[in-house]
């Protein structure tokens, strides 16, 4: 296996781990992650619907389409006010209408002031790309009730929900310092089932349920822009794959740092081209 080393980021002098989003959820929100990537954007989240004496599992991720373009949604909070949120959102994207990129933070904004309740918390990650311009956005919205909504660009990647945690920030620090904007849209799909499995671990009291991603991109197989999805059937076989690579990674760290025993790299290279022969074989399905 060759590495093209000219393609790989030096090393910064520290990992910085980025802020957290500063919204406040309630102690029943669950998880998802946006990504902004050089050929598409991605949006993921966990399936775990917390009620206060159950849960049930269900897709957090929608996609809307309209005349020029598509879009797709993650949310982090109530699922009654993300049910009224995409009725609001249909409702603003005919299927015939052209609508301008310098539009969207309005759209969103009326949407979801429209949706939710009078002090209600709720955030979402709108991932969307227009015909015709370069790259695609990714938007991140908030709100604190109806009178405190806010949209923001996310520039390379976020979290948002009660598992934005100090794990959560420290793998989205150590993506940062590799180079995240740089990735593919398939890349970030593998970094989400990482992240949102690594939160499924350690915050499993609210999420759970498997893990659902969608992205926007350029699509060959239908010559145009189009959604694709990974369903949680499919994300679990993503997750045990990860998680072997996490641990072959642990285990060179392990042989690295132990100076009597002589170095053998024989194992840990067949374990990474397995992995690497995973990663090309599923982005070929």
């Amino acid at each position: 296996m060759t590495i093209a080393t000219s393609s790989i980021p030096r090393p910064p002098r520290y990992f910085p781990i980025p802020p957290s989003t500063k919204v406040r959820y309630n102690g029943h929100m669950t998880i998802a992650a946006g990504f902004l990537c050089s050929d598409g954007v991605v949006v993921a989240a966990d399936r775990q619907i917390t009620r206060p004496t159950y849960t049930f599992p269900e897709c957090k991720l929608s996609s809307f389409y309209w005349g020029n373009g598509r879009g797709i949604l993650a949310y982090a909070g109530n699922r009654d006010a993300h049910v009224e949120f995409d009725k609001q959102l249909w409702v603003r994207f005919p299927c015939n209408a052209d609508i301008d990129a310098q539009d969207m933070p309005r759209i969103l904004e009326e949407a979801l002031k429209a949706a939710i309740q009078k002090k209600e918390s709720f955030a979402a990650f709108f991932g969307f790309w227009i015909d015709q311009r370069p790259l695609p956005s990714l938007l991140m919205i908030s709100a604190q009730g109806i009178g405190n909504v806010r949209v923001t660009d996310v520039q390379e990647f976020e979290v948002i929900g009660c598992a934005d945690s100090p794990l959560s920030r420290f793998l989205l620090g150590n993506l940062q310092a590799s180079g995240g904007r740089s990735m593919t849209v398939h890349q970030a799909m593998i970094y989400a089932v990482r992240i949102i499995g690594a939160s499924e671990v350690y915050d499993g009291q609210f999420v759970g349920g498997g893990i659902d991603a969608m992205s926007v991109s350029h699509r060959p197989d239908i010559g145009k822009l189009g959604v694709g999805v990974l369903d949680h059937g499919r994300s679990k076989e993503w997750q045990e794959e990860i998680r072997l690579m996490d641990y072959w990674s642990e285990v060179l760290f392990r042989e690295l740092t132990d100076s009597k025993k002589e170095l053998d790299m024989g194992q840990f290279m067949e374990e990474v081209k397995r992995f690497r022969a995973w990663v090309c074989g599923d982005l070929a399905k």
